[in-house]
This record gives structure tokens, C-alpha cells and sequence, in this order.
């Protein structure tokens, strides 16, 4: 009966000073409510211009004006085009909801929407970083794949 005890005693100091969960203990997987109301107010304006048709627009207010897209352009434009073409396809974006959540280290997190367009629906994956400068817009994916989630 000892031995199991220490084994156990062994096994749970061994998660308890693991990396993970180490780095659990000095950056918890949380951020402050203030944190949480910009990255909702960035989302919401974001998927505001794209109701009101500014995709350009859009990408804009999403990946602000820090480094991340210095020099990017063409590709911001080609990303603009897609998107109107989500609603050329589904027809105007409706209501948006946040379906699942995903905090790293409170430096990053990953926001899984789902978006109504009429009888259709799109699936809208936002990643939010937190350089030196604050909250901004790190990456946007979209597809009509709404039975998966962020990890697919």
C-alpha cells in the first residue's frame, strides 16, 4: 500500500512541475475583462463592415495598422475579394456567434464564429494576438464547414 502511495505521491508532483503546467502557473490561460471587451469590440466592428459590405475595410479595423500586414498589400485586397464573395455565394452575413474560445498564454487567442447568412451559415475562425502594442488581428479564416470546430 506505501508503494502505491508514493507512486502517486511521484505521479502527481510530476504533473504538478511539468512545462505545461508550469507555464500554467507563471502566464495563466486567462485575460482581464477589459482584455476580453476589446477583442469582443474588434470582432463585432469587424463583422459589422462586412454586413455593410467594406471588406476592405474590415481587414483594416481587424489587423490595425501594426507590423503584422506592413508591406502585405495584395494580399489584404485578394482577402477582401473573398470575402465579398461569401456573400455573393451565402448572401449577406447575419448574425454572428461565438461558438468556441481558446486562450494561450493570454498572449494569443483563437475565437471560433458562426455566422446566419439567410438559410445558410459560415464558420469564421479569428486569431487575436497581443504584441507590445495591444490586442490586434493576427489571422482570419472562413469557410461554410460549420460542423467543425477550431482545431479542424
Amino acid at each position: 500500500m506505501k508503494s502505491v502511495q508514493m507512486a502517486l505521491a511521484g505521479l502527481l508532483a510530476s504533473l504538478l512541475l511539468s512545462p505545461a503546467a508550469l507555464a500554467e502557473t507563471i502566464h495563466p490561460s486567462t485575460i482581464s475583462a477589459a482584455e476580453t471587451a476589446t477583442i469582443d469590440a474588434i470582432a463585432k466592428r469587424t463583422f459589422d463592415h462586412i454586413r455593410n459590405g467594406k471588406s476592405a475595410d474590415a481587414l483594416n479595423l481587424f489587423f490595425g495598422s501594426g507590423s503584422l500586414m506592413k508591406g502585405k498589400a495584395s494580399e489584404l485586397s485578394y482577402l477582401a475579394s473573398q470575402i465579398d464573395s461569401v456573400s455573393n455565394i451565402y448572401g449577406p452575413m447575419g448574425e454572428c456567434r461565438l461558438a468556441e474560445e481558446r486562450i494561450k498564454v493570454g498572449l494569443i487567442i483563437q475565437r471560433l464564429y458562426l455566422c446566419r447568412h439567410g438559410e445558410y451559415m459560415t464558420r469564421w475562425k479569428l486569431l487575436f494576438a497581443n504584441p507590445t502594442s495591444g490586442w490586434t488581428g493576427a489571422n482570419v479564416y472562413f469557410d461554410d464547414k460549420v460542423w467543425l470546430g477550431l482545431d479542424d
